[in-house]
């Protein structure tokens, strides 16, 4: 049983060294995981070091305060022997609580970091950086597993016209009309991004070329068909490529851009592919 408690650690926890010496300490303080699940109480990681005599060292637990709060502590245990024989054992534990508040504010803060760093700040979606960042992964990944791999770039028609007739406003309102319809109908693994300006495209792996034409037909259609809040018809021109090896990717968003450029030469509002 426990034979010396300090007044700090009465404190920390709230039990007085009487109410610790009815129970095992494995029983009353260390019962639970980071996530709140409980040990079986001969299983924790306190109590097999205790049976078993080993040295113990942890700054990635809890302890259950009589309160019922955890607190998270940084926890050495140091057997005792006396002839090879196992005698006890010491405990050490310090509060740290604010360390791990301020790794969870630094977790947080560079998620948000990170987050703006990759998000186009008008639509919400991915950014330029991002599609290209994830374009280089994604054309190693399809060359090394002879994958497909489709990017459809699309942008919408006479978008000066819209700013001229309707104003800037409305303008960056339709931008963001439209990342939202075309974000709710892609797939899970497609990644959707502003390119720049009007202009947006979609990395789709797996995609080959007659499903790549269907999916930018479909996603055209939604456009066309849309009521956007300007109450005009908007429409895109969309330009699509197949990865084709060995071509880098600067060289395969260059064979979109040009079957863009080829749908917006042949009338608007329509898909070409590269």
């Amino acid at each position: 049983g426990l034979i010396f408690m300090n007044p700090e650690a009465e404190k920390l926890l709230g039990y007085s060294f009487e109410e610790l010496t009815r129970q095992p300490l494995h029983t009353t303080i260390h019962i639970q995981n980071l996530n709140g699940s409980r040990f079986d109480p001969d299983r924790s990681p306190l109590a097999l070091a205790l049976y078993e005599g080993w040295e113990y060292r942890s700054s990635d637990i809890v302890f259950t305060c009589k309160s019922g709060a955890l607190m998270p502590v940084s926890v050495i245990l140091r057997p005792i022997l006396e002839d090879d024989r196992l005698n006890g054992a010491v405990l050490a534990f310090h509060d740290i609580s604010e360390q791990k508040k301020y790794q969870e504010s630094l977790r947080v803060v560079n998620e948000i970091l990170e987050k703006q760093a990759t998000t186009d700040a008008l639509t919400g979606i991915y950014n330029r950086l991002k599609i290209n960042t994830t374009l280089q992964s994604e054309v190693t990944r399809s060359k090394r597993y002879g994958s497909p791999l489709s990017v459809i770039l699309f942008d919408i028609d006479k978008f000066k016209s819209i700013n001229d007739t309707f104003g800037h406003l409305e303008g960056d309102n339709v931008l963001k009309e439209l990342a939202t319809l075309v974000s709710a109908n892609i797939r899970g693994n497609d990644l959707f991004a502003r390119w720049g300006g009007e202009e947006f495209m979609i990395l789709a792996p797996c995609l080959e070329q007659e499903q790549a034409l269907e999916f930018a037909e479909k996603l055209r259609e939604l456009v066309a068909t849309h009521a956007f809040s300007i109450r005009q018809q908007v429409t895109a021109s969309f330009g699509v490529a197949i990865l084709q090896h060995p071509e880098t990717p600067d060289q395969l968003t260059s064979r979109a851009d040009s079957a863009l450029y080829l749908a917006k030469q042949n009338g608007r509002n329509r898909v070409e592919m590269a």
